[in-house]
């Protein structure tokens, strides 16, 4: 009872709430968001301007379908025809614009007609794939101006946003657009760490609609605070969001519950909002009013289970397990597709006692009856290890794509008999 009325009261607060508590707020969190918005904004600036060189390195490689010479300011290219970007410097120009971009997780050239024709690194199943649907491509091909998108899945299994900076000649021609995709770990994290040291706070990013775009806890990245049923219990921080998502700027607070107590954490919270490239994010900076309570919200405190958590679950199913058991490849693959879609990543996959790698998912990204072995070098020796360690474990190892690759494997027993082992790759940051 104690703690509906409490909730009650939240509602009434948080619709009266305003500017007006800018007094009350920490100065320190208001002022580290300031800087947060502003190094955020001078690091878009400039990467639009190293991408206006890049792209117009790309323009002077263009081809039309009769593989004319289509040089930025003088276009050999009739009308009606296509144009494309030359495939023997497209790749050497992405890689240059990768390792020039430190946050960049991948660089793709997108064509005039929405279809991915070139990314590096090359990830498995990206080449050919059709965004002439997403708002972003759509938002670049129409304005011609560069933009960035709002949050989504990636093709290479984590939440991320791309920037898009359109392809021109001189007198107009659209011939697609640099793509970016940026992991808001990467991009965020050192600037928002660099502008808070010492400071006793917890900032987020969130997009109006709810989305999580940034959270020091990766595994939030992506989930929506409106709609999510983790955060369906936490009435005082849904109120809260939905609040500030309507609202540019101001300081507030609300109560937050850890799950499974009746203790009521007050937390002051002031937030700014920024319009990067057409997308708009909500920076929020909380501090607790109880000096004895951490700022952060874990999901630890959202009673939520995390995606290892979830792996070892998997490994103990005993569908799955007997599916295993039996050899049932569709089986065991309808398991890891579950299990993908509710925990996005790189990959989750099953390799057999026998360190036959059997299936995963998605089928794109896993390896289908692959025999490791350790004498091919280190890259599977630690993974080989692993596996007949019958022991849940945690590795990093290089990927074949590029980038680090962190396997978390749980083992799998049927009675005595040893399965092999379950085991999700998750990109690092």
């Amino acid at each position: 009872m104690k703690r509906n009325i409490l909730l009650a009261w939240t509602v009434i607060f948080l619709s009266l709430c305003s500017v007006s508590f800018g007094a009350d707020a920490s100065i320190s969190a208001s002022s580290a968001i300031s800087r947060i918005g502003n190094t955020i904004m001078k690091t878009f600036r400039s990467l639009d301007l190293y991408l206006d060189q890049s792209s117009k390195k790309l323009s002077d490689n263009s081809v039309s379908s009769v593989n004319q010479q289509a040089i930025s300011g003088k276009t050999f290219v009739a009308q009606g025809s296509t144009t494309s970007i030359d495939p023997f410097t497209l790749n050497p120009i992405l890689n240059e614009i990768r390792f020039g971009v430190a946050y960049a997780f991948d660089v793709a050239y997108v064509d005039s007609n929405g279809i991915i024709q070139g990314v590096q690194p090359p990830f498995a199943g990206v080449i050919g794939t059709d965004i002439s649907g997403q708002e972003q491509f759509q938002r670049v091909q129409s304005s011609r101006m560069p933009v960035l998108s709002k949050e989504f899945l990636a093709a290479e299994g984590f939440y991320s946003v791309a920037f898009q900076h359109p392809i021109l000649t001189s007198d107009g021609l659209f011939l697609g657009a640099t793509s970016i995709l940026i992991r808001p770990q990467t991009l965020l994290r050192s600037i928002i760490d660099n502008e808070t040291k010492g400071i006793p706070v917890d900032v987020w990013v969130m997009q109006p609609d709810g989305r999580i775009i940034y959270d020091k806890d990766d595994e939030e990245i992506g989930k929506n605070l409106f709609t999510d049923d983790l955060y369906k219990p936490f009435f005082g921080l849904v109120e809260f969001g939905k609040m500030i998502s309507t609202v540019e700027s101001g300081s507030s607070k609300y109560d937050f519950f850890a799950l499974g107590t009746d203790k009521v954490v007050t937390k002051n919270a002031d937030w700014i909002t920024l319009d990067v490239y057409g997308t708009q994010w909500k920076i929020i900076a909380t501090t607790s009013l109880d000096k004895s309570q951490a700022p952060e919200r874990t999901l630890c405190q959202l009673g939520a289970e995390t995606i290892g958590q979830a792996l070892v679950r998997l490994s103990k199913d005993e569908g799955f397990i007997e599916a295993a058991y039996k050899g049932d490849i569709d089986a065991v693959k309808g398991f890891l597709d579950k299990f993908q879609k509710q925990y996005p990543c790189y990959s989750v996959q099953w390799v057999d006692a026998k360190l036959v790698n059997k299936v995963g998912s998605p089928s794109v990204r896993s390896l289908s009856n692959y025999q490791f072995d350790a004498s091919r070098g280190e890259k599977e020796s630690g993974f080989v290890a692993a596996v007949n360690s019958r022991k849940e474990a945690v590795i990093k190892s290089p990927l074949f794509e590029g980038g680090i690759g962190k396997f978390h494997l749980a083992p799998m027993f049927k009675g005595s008999d040893y399965l092999g082992m379950v085991y999700y790759i998750w990109i690092e940051p």
